[in-house]
């Protein structure tokens, strides 16, 4: 669906702006070895170039590559306090292990997210879950199968990749709340254009319920029988949040898409985010059309 592609497109260039900007204020302040700088300056193109591949239907690609960004990441926000990193990071065969890296960033919780994230609980339910998440469902050979037969069905991988877009936004968010902490300033505006495109993509799902459903013909290939209570748990989430939306009507929608509109209102994003209304709108009377 164009709506879908457009809206995706033009939200993630502008995520992937700010982010870039916040790494250049962060890197400019912070005293770091130029390895490091060259890393965090890093991390923005690998997730720019994991939005590309995911938008263009290669999930696989992309996937591998982000689960490889965040582990860099979580490098990059330890050694910010950790310095003594910097010389096992120098070294090709060095001791620093993804998950040890993951529980220093939860255990010292307010160290890295006081005044964002609420308690060491909502810490690891982001930085843990997300990180389950990339090494379950993308690092797992079976997902990696499922995925590479998906991306052979064109129609299939429409529906597909607009969700696996949002692990990216999810990484790329943790990590600016990050720098947003160490900076000491707040910004709520990233926040508002990722819940707009977390609107659209409720409503495209709804709008291509029965195309999801086909997605069950691939279910042989994750193994249910082996791995169906992981996924039954996921699945769970998803469809509380999509039981909240279905029951709102298009004067609802356009409300709530009115009201985010004029949160990002006078932002330098403004007028891109007011160009995408047309795919919106037409996104929101599709799904009423089919309500009716």
């Amino acid at each position: 669906m164009e709506e879908m592609y457009i809206i995706c497109k033009n939200i993630n260039e502008i995520i992937i702006d700010k982010l870039k900007d916040d790494i250049n204020k962060f890197t400019n302040k912070v005293n770091l070895d130029e390895d490091i700088i060259s890393l965090i300056n890093h991390l923005g193109d690998e997730l720019e170039n994991a939005y590309e591949l995911c938008l263009k239907g290669n999930i696989v690609s992309s996937m591998i590559l982000l689960r490889s960004t965040f582990e860099n990441m979580l490098f990059s926000m330890n050694i910010v306090y950790n310095p003594e990193l910097l010389s096992e990071y120098k070294k090709i065969k060095n001791n620093i292990q993804p998950k040890k890296l993951k529980n220093e960033v939860i255990d010292n919780w307010e160290r890295y997210f006081s005044g964002i994230m609420e308690s060491k609980e909502q810490t690891e339910i982001e930085i843990k879950n997300t990180y389950d998440i990339l090494s379950k469902f993308i690092h797992a050979n079976c997902f990696r199968t499922t995925a590479s037969m998906l991306e052979k069905d064109k129609e299939k991988v429409e529906i597909i990749k607009y969700l696996y877009i949002q692990n990216i936004t999810s990484v790329t968010l943790i990590y600016m709340d990050f720098i947003n902490k160490y900076l000491k300033v707040e910004d709520d505006l990233i926040y508002s254009i990722f819940l707009y495109e977390l609107i659209c993509l409720a409503i495209y799902i709804l709008i291509n319920k029965d195309k999801v459903k086909e997605l069950e013909q691939y279910n042989d290939y994750m193994y249910l029988h082996i791995n169906g209570e992981e996924i039954d748990g996921y699945k769970n989430i998803i469809n509380q949040d999509i039981s909240k939306i279905v029951e709102l009507d298009e004067s609802s929608w356009k409300i709530i898409l009115k009201n985010l509109q004029e949160s990002i209102n006078g932002s330098k994003y403004s007028k891109k985010i007011e160009g995408l209304n047309d795919a919106v709108l037409n996104l929101v009377n599709k799904l009423d059309k089919m309500k009716n």
